[in-house]
């Protein structure tokens, strides 16, 4: 294969590539796979640089395995400081139904906790969490989202009534640039990310409900979804 520039010119057999590029640098890496950079055309990139930094609970097979990842974050986080992480699947817990606040208790008195359902479509809290956010087993479920009960998960829309009361990630310690994300993307094979167009950290707009016309009056620009005609924020 030759190449030059960021960019496959040519492939074929090592004299026919000679005979174009005389003067190429020869590189044999007969023990590699070699291919193209991958472009992946929809990544959340400053999400994915912030969950490096978070509990991963990817790949769990049942509570207790969560329960005992989160035992350890917890003796490791200053109290009363949020420990948000996620990649659970509810698949995989081994449940017959919803995991619960209680579950998450006993392992975590002295931390409000969230984490993250693997697609980002359901969170799993503990109680801490649901005081924070002032949500008992009275709580009505808002627009497009519903409360699971008995209380410890929250779906869709639901999820920003707990969301909304972590530390804003531009102002928390566990906050990082996407420089986390972009080093460890190439060695997956993606050279060219097209991230979520955001100058800001993930945070709910206060112009909810959106209205067709209605002005940005939250700062997010072009994330924002009331500036439909926006131009989208190039990546810095």
């Amino acid at each position: 294969m030759l190449a030059g520039g960021g960019r496959v010119l040519a492939v074929g057999t090592r004299e026919e590539l000679s005979a174009l590029a005389p003067r190429a640098e020869v590189l044999d890496h007969r023990d590699l796979h070699l291919t193209p950079g991958l472009c992946d055309a929809h990544t959340h990139l400053v999400m994915y640089g912030a969950s490096l930094s978070q509990l991963d609970v990817q790949g769990v097979r049942s509570v207790d395995e969560v329960r005992a990842r989160l035992r350890e974050r917890a003796a490791q986080t200053p109290a009363g400081e949020w420990i948000v992480g996620g990649g659970f699947l509810l698949s995989e817990l081994g449940l017959s139904g919803y995991p619960t606040a209680a579950d998450l208790d006993a392992v975590s008195p002295d931390h409000p906790v969230l984490l993250h359902s693997r697609d980002h479509h359901m969170i799993w809290v503990n109680s801490r969490a649901l005081a924070a956010a002032g949500i008992h087993d009275q709580t009505p479920d808002p627009e497009g989202g519903h409360i699971v009960h008995p209380l410890g998960c929250l779906q869709e829309n639901a999820q920003a009534l707990v969301s909304e009361r972590v530390p804003a990630p531009a102002k928390a310690s566990g906050w990082r640039t996407p420089a986390p994300g972009r080093r460890t993307s190439p060695r997956g094979g993606m050279s060219a990310p097209i991230p979520w167009p955001s100058r800001t950290p993930p945070r709910r707009s206060p112009c909810k409900p959106w209205r067709r016309g209605a002005s940005c009056r939250c700062g997010s620009g072009p994330a924002c979804r009331t500036n439909a005609s926006a131009r989208p924020a190039r990546w810095a």
